[in-house]
């Protein structure tokens, strides 16, 4: 029983020599790590010395930075300094609370941890300043990646609501410019620096309202588009000038609108030849080349600056003035259209007044393209390339150039139903007397399609200008007139999404569709033989189908002058031989060739070779009688064969 105390002091003993053992060698060894318990004791939470993040509501942060690897305090200073220009531009009314929660997390008194921003702050931040990554290129820092910040119901901070406020325009621009000087950003081009009101424009190598990608699909599609537009248009423009005499004036006016389709496409094709610069931009003589605003107005801003050029100025002309013509010609087509089916307006009578459409067609498009150059509205696009109006300039896109075509398109529409519902009526009408209607049927189908062809895209094209009238009240102030509102860093210059540039695309798209729809009216067999004849290989056709028919004629010819003898001498001069005769005579022979009806429009026509007939009288009309040595003749007016294969005969 004694030795039980000892045994129970045995183990006691053994633990106090190997700490007395320890510490004798405390001194020698290195310092020792301290526990759990110890650190959680230790005061880790640590003033906030950093220049950048003394306005935030807390003042105390954690050291080291948990949410940072590797990131010591001594580089804490270097890294927030990067930050500086974004936090300056102001692109979120949170910018500065995120960015310091994220390099100096809260550490709470009474529970020393770190406590950055929640996840919903990071992804409203990043919504707010994304725009400025992607116009420089740069992609969103990992350091900010939203991944990493807790979600609710877990720990973080959110900041206090704030008004809102607009944004303003985020540019990265060094810190020491002087905020009091209007400037434009950096990606855009300073038209006069002395000017505090002087515009902004954008840069020819910069990419600022659209992606390049998407620029130069545009390029090949609409140079597809307006090679093709130019085949069919020049295939119904040349088709009328082989045989114009076919054409009366109501379908002369699909003719001039294909011409002006043809020449409204050339400057896609001059892009495509000359290049992007060559027609779309001015240069400065510091060297930045931009995007042309105001005609020779920006042009000629401030000496030094290479004036308008002569490419930009005929791609205006050939795409402004030929494009508003092609839509006054679709009035001058509807109109003619109305006088006849509605108003049964004959074609002559059409024809008679074709100086005062003329002169309507041309003169229109010609006032407006005039008042562009008095006021210097010649401005370019970015996304095709071509000098026009209403590319930066909203007043000229909607009243100068949306507001005239689209309400031709609609004042054409109207005449077309109008003219439709008439021609119905009298279809009705020959039907019900038993006339056959299928050649009016025909007619009414041809420019019912053809209607379609053309007001369709137009309708198109002008909601696409104006969406694109929207994007430019949103853009505009915003780039091209931001020293107006106090320059880049006056917080007045936001500037919103890039817009969707397929839609602009669509619009310049519809507006190649005009020449089609002429080509597919020009597309007939009738058209076809005019290309035969015309052709070196067609007309030797021709000619020999020519010669076969006079021969036929002639032995025709030959033949009657036979019959005429038996039936002189079979009556051996009595009445009855000659009535007979005369009734030959008055009745031609029935040949393929030689039509057997008597119309006022479609003139029979006697062999070339019979006796000579006496001269007509000189109020002589088809199928008039003259009489000559007893004999009743009746006179007709010849035809040539190609004018009776034009008939139909």
């Amino acid at each position: 029983m004694a030795l039980f105390p000892l045994l129970l002091l045995f183990p006691l003993f053994l633990c106090s020599s190997a700490a007395l053992s320890h510490l004798s060698q405390l001194g020698n060894s290195p310092p020792r790590q301290s526990s759990i318990f110890e650190r959680v004791k230790a005061p880790l939470c640590h003033p906030i010395d950093i220049s950048l993040c003394r306005d935030i509501p807390y003042n105390r942060t954690i050291l080291p930075n948990p949410f940072i690897d590797g990131l010591d305090p001594q580089s804490l200073q270097a890294q927030t300094e990067h930050f500086k220009p974004l936090i300056r531009t102001k692109c979120s009314p949170h910018i500065l609370f995120f960015v310091c929660s994220v390099f100096v997390p809260m550490c709470p008194a009474q529970l020393p941890q770190a406590v950055t921003s929640c996840r919903s702050v990071c992804e409203e931040v990043r919504h707010d300043c994304i725009k400025i990554f992607h116009e420089f290129d740069f992609p969103w820092p990992a350091v900010l990646n939203c991944s990493r910040f807790p979600a609710s119901p877990e720990l973080c901070m959110r900041p206090e609501p704030t008004t809102p406020e607009q944004k303003p325009f985020h540019s990265l621009a060094p810190a020491n410019r002087k905020a009091r000087v209007p400037e434009c950003p950096q990606d855009l081009v300073d038209l006069d620096p002395a000017d505090p009101a002087a515009k902004c424009a954008f840069r020819c190598e910069k990419s600022t309202m659209f992606r390049k990608d998407l620029k130069e699909k545009a390029r090949v599609w609409l140079m597809m588009c307006a090679f093709l537009n130019v085949c069919i248009a020049s295939f119904a423009v040349f088709s009328f000038c082989i045989d114009r005499r076919r054409f009366a004036f109501s379908e002369r006016s699909v003719c001039f609108l294909a011409l002006c389709s043809l020449l409204s496409s050339l400057p896609h094709l001059l892009r495509s030849l000359f290049g992007f610069d060559a027609i779309a931009c001015v240069q400065l003589p510091s060297g930045p080349k931009f995007l042309l605003l105001d005609g020779p107005n920006s042009a000629g801003a401030f000496s030094g600056i290479s004036p308008l050029p002569s490419l930009c100025f005929f791609s205006f002309l050939l795409h402004f003035y030929f494009s508003l013509a092609a839509s006054m010609w679709w009035l001058m087509l509807t109109f003619t259209w109305y006088l006849s089916a509605a108003r049964k307006w004959a074609e002559e009578a059409i024809g008679r007044h074709s100086v005062q459409l003329h002169l309507l067609a041309w003169t229109v498009p010609a006032i407006l393209a005039a008042f562009v150059l008095w006021t210097d509205r010649i401005d370019a696009s970015e996304l095709s390339g071509l000098c026009s109006v209403g590319n930066a300039d909203q007043s000229a896109l909607l009243w100068l150039w949306t507001v005239p075509r689209s309400s031709s398109a609609l004042l054409g529409l109207y005449l077309i139903l109008s003219g439709f519902s008439a021609m119905c009526k009298e279809r009705n009408h020959f039907r019900k007397r038993g006339t056959d209607t299928s050649k009016l049927e025909k007619f009414m189908f041809k420019m019912g399609v053809f209607a379609l062809l053309f007001v369709f895209p137009s309708l198109i094209a002008s909601a696409c200008d104006l969406h694109q009238l929207s994007v430019l009240i949103q853009w505009l102030p915003h780039t091209v007139g931001c020293k107006s509102r106090g320059g880049a860093f006056s917080g007045e210059c936001v500037r919103p999404e890039q817009p969707p540039g397929q839609l602009q695309l669509l619009g310049a798209t519809m507006e190649l569709t005009a020449g089609m729809a002429s080509g597919l009216w020009m597309l007939s067999p009738k058209t076809l033989n005019s290309w035969k004849r015309a052709l070196p290989c067609g007309r030797t056709a021709d000619k020999g189908t020519e010669r076969r028919k006079d021969e036929t004629g002639m032995r025709m010819a030959e033949m009657e002058r036979e019959r005429r003898g038996t039936d002189r001498s079979g009556a051996s001069g009595g009445g009855a031989g000659r009535e007979f005769a005369l009734s030959r005579l008055s009745s031609p022979p029935h040949h393929p060739n030689i039509p057997t009806h008597s119309s006022p429009h479609r003139p029979l026509l006697l062999p070339a070779d019979l006796p000579p007939l006496p001269p007509p009288p000189p109020t002589a009309v088809p199928s008039s009688t003259v009489t000559n040595g007893g004999f009743s003749y009746r006179w007709y007016p010849t035809m040539s064969h190609n004018e009776m294969r034009e008939e139909g005969f």
